[in-house]
């Protein structure tokens, strides 16, 4: 999946990077990988997608990409890591819970209940483009 944003509208995270393994190893051995390259993985776990945050030297992100990176075996892809995605994606998630919510409860709700759920949800997607 990419999202395109013009570089300067994100909001990289400075000292920290994500990194995406071929393979859905445990946590011990991403973090002694890790380790062997000189970068501790965060304590912070990611939300979205199997990938892991690994901390780096402000600055030195592009040069922790690539040490990364040069272990392709292991190593599927990197990234610096985007809040602003990362906000837009919690977003979503928040208007998708409450459609899947009102959808299970379609059947058994008045037609006014029904009017006054959706219309919520419509005005919480105003409000987040704005």
């Amino acid at each position: 999946m990419s999202i395109s944003l013009c570089r300067e509208e994100r909001e990289f995270v400075k000292g920290q990077i994500l990194v995406c393994f071929k393979k859905p190893y445990c946590k011990n051995f991403v973090r002694e990988f890790g380790k062997t390259l000189g970068y501790n993985l965060s304590e912070e776990e990611y939300r979205y997608g199997s990938l892991y945050i690994f901390q780096t030297e402000i600055g030195k992100e592009e040069e922790t990409r690539k040490g990364f990176e040069f272990y392709s075996k292991f190593v599927d892809w990197t990234s610096l890591r985007d809040l602003k995605i990362e906000r837009r994606w919690g977003e979503l998630e928040s208007i998708i819970k409450k459609f899947e919510e009102l959808s299970e409860d379609v059947a058994e709700i008045s037609d006014k209940d029904y009017k006054q759920r959706l219309n919520q949800i419509i005005e919480g997607i105003k409000v987040q483009n704005q």
